[in-house]
């Protein structure tokens, strides 16, 4: 089902080489790693000499830096180069101890550049094939920029050449005192905000692969502590603000065939990259990881659209730089990015329930759920096994009961935090998937037993272009049973089997359109929403005038663009928007529907807008 079949795999960029020429004999050699200053130290003694390499990765500067020093004058020599694993990448070496390595990941895909400056306090500094040789210097200080030409997961027109050009002049405006103090201030801003003591014993003494080690048997309470700021100073270095959230492998991949393509595999890995972002106060650290359910929310939509003909949108098991959405496994995604941010003018999490809400389905077979509970289709089940027919044991189920809770927790979530949001308005964005929520464990859907009660709202019908008798005909020549009309407006009430909304819009327009010659626009909506709708009285919360008109305007799929409401124009005023569900009132004036001008206006003419007494009576028909 996935288009395309497969996703793309994190790539790396590069290697930077500083190669120091080994002495006949090293002593006293020790690497760490601060976590509190983020820096990586390592430092050994060869003869007299004792020599220090510092190295950090600066976010403020979008910088590597590292420092090459002595204790005694003169004495630092080495030589710097760039690599990759890329077939295609080449470094050259121009004037003044500049290294340049540019590749491409493929045709018409990813192109990158590494830059490295290399800096020497004394001593020469000269070309050496494609590397830069550093002789007799006091310090050697190297910076290392990169940049693509990815600017968005649908535009890769950016330069990298520029990019490198600018972030390299502004780390060399600083000397390395500056970079490491800026550095420094940003990672403890994050860092610092946790402490965590859990006593020390001999054993924190020792080095750490010693300590890893002995710990199963051993008493080092201070290693769980150190273990904890670890992955909060993996977290810090691998999901800031304008990047990418954190992978499996993360930034630090260095293969070109990764295991598991250095993905984002979000039925488990990603949520648990970000399940220690909370309790270990590093929230600003979600960004990317909500900015790509942004852009997932976008692709999102065709994959349930095409795949499952339903609004809303959707993500499986995995995605990647360019936002594959396509189908694989079950919803997992806990509920953690509702809570903290809802995307201002973007698709959200509410439109998410959408797509669960519209592929619901009723429980027929043996070993599904009670007779008339709604199931989420789609699922496999541990707890129930039946042969294939190759004669092995596998388990398949329209209402495994993890999805089921999975689903229900979706919705009543949803619920509370669109209501809180709303000062807990009953009304709110979301509020109308209140009972499905209880019904997705309990419950039946509606009237008819095997059915669920459906309205259909049909554009442009009068009594002048439309006999009710004959919609009446054409939607029982759809498939659909108990079919009624109310009013001659073109509302017409039936059942039929739980289906996306879309596929009964289609086949009800087809059957229009064979029957009638003609076909009107159709847009439809299962009764219970309709019941919610009008128990939640989205008008309960606007002081209206005695005389106003109530009308909901309702759409095919939830509106995108950014709106300042209310939005008032001679006495019509459009209150709010409920995903695909617009609320008007207007007061009737001799101009006649001032309000239909102004809601075609907003949201265009493929819409269809009723009396709040027409929307009741279709409810309850």
């Amino acid at each position: 089902m996935s288009d395309p079949l497969k996703q793309k795999t994190y790539q790396p960029c590069g290697d930077l080489w500083i190669e120091q020429p080994a002495g006949t004999v090293v002593d006293n050699y020790r690497r760490w790693l601060d976590l509190d200053a983020a820096v990586c130290v390592s430092d050994y003694r060869v003869g007299d000499v004792t020599y220090t390499r510092e190295a950090f990765a600066s976010h403020p500067a979008r910088a590597i830096v590292a420092r090459l020093r002595a204790d005694k004058p003169g004495r630092v020599d080495c030589r710097v180069r760039l690599s990759s694993v890329h077939r295609d990448a080449a470094a050259t070496v121009g004037g003044g101890g500049r290294i340049t390595l540019r590749g491409q990941v493929e045709e018409g895909g990813i192109r990158f550049e590494a830059v490295a400056q290399v800096e020497a306090k004394g001593g020469t500094v000269t070309a050496d094939g494609d590397a830069v040789r550093v002789t007799g210097a006091d310090e050697v200080v190297v910076r290392l920029v990169a940049a693509t030409n990815f600017r968005t997961w649908q535009d890769i027109s950016g330069d990298p050449s520029a990019r490198c050009a600018d972030l390299m002049k502004a780390a060399l405006a600083q000397p390395f005192g500056a970079l490491l103090a800026a550095h420094q201030a940003d990672h403890r801003a994050l860092f610092r905000r946790v402490a965590i003591d859990l006593g020390r014993k001999p054993a924190a003494e020792k080095p750490t692969d010693e300590r890893i080690a002995a710990f199963r048997g051993g008493d080092d309470p201070h290693l769980a502590a150190l273990v904890f700021q670890y992955g909060r100073y993996l977290l810090i270095g691998a999901s800031r603000a304008g990047g990418q959230p954190a992978n499996l492998q993360g930034i630090w991949n260095d293969l070109l065939k990764p295991t598991w393509d250095s993905k984002y595999t979000c039925n488990i890995n990603t949520e648990m990259n970000y399940w220690p972002a909370l309790s270990a106060n590093l929230a600003e650290c979600q960004t990317p990881l909500f900015d790509a359910l942004d852009d997932l929310a976008v692709s999102g939509v065709v994959t349930a659209k095409e795949h499952y003909g339903a609004h809303g949108w959707v993500v499986h098991h995995n995605f990647d730089l360019w936002r594959g959405s396509a189908p694989i496994n079950a919803a997992f995604h806990g509920d953690d990015p509702l809570v903290h941010r809802r995307p201002p003018g973007r698709p959200s999490r509410r439109d998410d329930g959408d797509l669960r809400h519209e592929t619901r389905c009723r429980g027929r077979s043996r070993c599904g759920p009670a007779q008339g509970a709604v199931a989420r289709n789609g699922e496999r089940r541990p707890e129930e096994s039946v042969k294939s027919h190759k004669d092995d044991f596998v388990a398949q189920s329209e209402a495994a009961s993890r999805l089921q809770r999975r689903v229900h927790a979706a919705y009543t979530n949803a619920i509370a935090t669109t209501r809180c949001a709303a000062g807990g308005h009953p009304g709110a964005r979301g509020a109308p998937k209140a009972k499905w929520a209880e019904r997705t464990l309990l419950g039946k859907p509606g009237k008819g037993g095997a059915m669920l009660r459906f309205v259909a709202f049909l554009r442009g019908v009068n009594p002048m272009n439309a006999k009710m008798v004959e919609l009446k005909r054409c939607f029982e020549g759809a498939g659909f049973t108990d079919v009624k009309t109310v009013l001659s407006s073109g509302n017409v009430v039936f059942n039929a089997r739980a289906a996306p909304e879309a596929v009964l819009e289609r086949k009800a327009e087809a059957t229009m359109a064979k029957q009638l010659g003609r076909t009107f626009h159709t847009i439809m909506r299962p009764a219970d929403v309709l019941h919610e709708l009008i128990e939640a009285d989205p008008y309960a919360t606007f002081r209206l005038p005695v005389n106003a008109k109530r009308v909901v305007t309702f759409l095919r799929e939830p509106h995108t663009g950014k709106l300042s409401l209310p939005i008032e124009v001679d006495g019509a005023c459009i209150l709010a928007m409920n995903g695909r569900e617009i609320f008007t009132a207007y007061v009737p004036n001799p101009r006649g529907p001032v309000f239909m001008t102004l809601i075609e206006k907003a949201f265009g003419t493929k819409v269809t807008t009723r009396t709040w007494d027409t929307v009741k009576k279709c409810a309850t028909a």
